[in-house]
């Protein structure tokens, strides 16, 4: 199992264009990963009341593998 996470830090206000976003993300990951097993998104208890305000965020996603793709991963830019 492969266990990543993340801390997120948002512009006051910049969580709804996040959340809009990781909808669409959501649909594409339970198709094309199967290897996933949960995300989970955690905000601070001070914005419990009005969620689109948090200025930060505990991400973590849950693998059964390694390979948590099933597509090739674009190659780095270089410049």
């Amino acid at each position: 199992m492969i266990y990543p996470f993340a801390h997120c830090n948002f512009i006051p206000g910049g969580y709804g264009a996040w959340q809009a976003a990781y909808d669409s993300l959501a649909e594409y990951v339970w198709e094309k990963e199967p290897t996933t097993q949960t995300y989970y998104f955690g905000i601070p208890l001070d914005y419990a009341d009005d969620v689109s305000a948090t200025t930060l965020m505990l991400a973590f996603e849950i693998y059964d593998s390694r390979e948590v793709c099933a597509l090739p991963l674009p190659s780095p830019i270089s410049g």
